[in-house]
């Protein structure tokens, strides 16, 4: 690797992966990274000095293994899991139906361990006794099961003779499905709100405002 004062040139170094990919003035600095499956050995960062680089690192293969990895709550990988993996292995992972996948679907085995794996999010199911117990229907009829994914969207409306009370906001008739649960909003019956709707008679009165 070389590099000249005052002139720009591009960098490649086996088994590494630049953070950037550009040509270079002296006094700049760049990092690497190993691939899946390779250690870096020495300083990840080289400067550009007086025309030539400070010292390289190198990649050294990682022969550590990575025991069999752990499952997955409601979800499972496309293959059957082996007792240990090679340094650089992976593998793919799947959600049970209905079932939102979050982070990444595949895991890679570096130096003895796995990287983070992913998380299945449960779907929500309406539960038509809380439905009735908070005096709410669902805005639009829906055949079949009733289940909703993580991120979902769901319109109430209050059941006839019912409404929202005065401190609470149209939006609460929408809710989200959030892991698998539902805060669902309640409606009460009219009239039992406290609220006076017309003034009472009393003989000979005079009415002031």
């Amino acid at each position: 690797m070389w590099c000249l004062v005052g002139r720009k040139y591009f960098v490649n170094m086996n088994n590494l992966t630049v953070t950037e990919d550009k040509m270079y003035y002296t006094g700049d600095t760049i990092r690497y990274r190993c691939d899946l499956g390779y250690s870096i050995n020495g300083s990840n960062e080289i400067t550009c000095k007086m025309g030539k680089w400070t010292s390289p690192p190198k990649c050294i293969e990682t022969w550590e293994t990575c025991p069999s990895p752990p499952a997955i709550k409601n979800g499972a990988s496309f293959r059957p899991l082996l007792t240990n993996y090679t340094a650089g292995s992976s593998i793919k992972y799947r959600c049970h139906r209905y079932h939102v996948l979050e982070g990444p679907e595949t895991v890679h085995c570096v130096q003895g361990k796995w990287t983070a794996q992913p998380t299945c999010l449960e779907p929500c199911t309406l539960n038509m006794d809380d439905m009735s117990n908070n005096n709410i229907e669902m805005k639009w009829r829906l055949e079949g099961e009733l289940f909703f994914l993580h991120g979902d969207t769901i319109d109430f409306v209050c059941k006839q003779g019912y409404y929202l009370s005065s401190s609470s906001r149209q939006s609460q008739l929408k809710v989200q499905c959030t892991r698998g649960k539902l805060r669902y909003p309640t409606c009460i019956m009219k009239g039992k709100t406290g609220i006076c709707f017309c003034n009472p008679i009393i003989t000979h009165q005079v009415q002031t405002h």
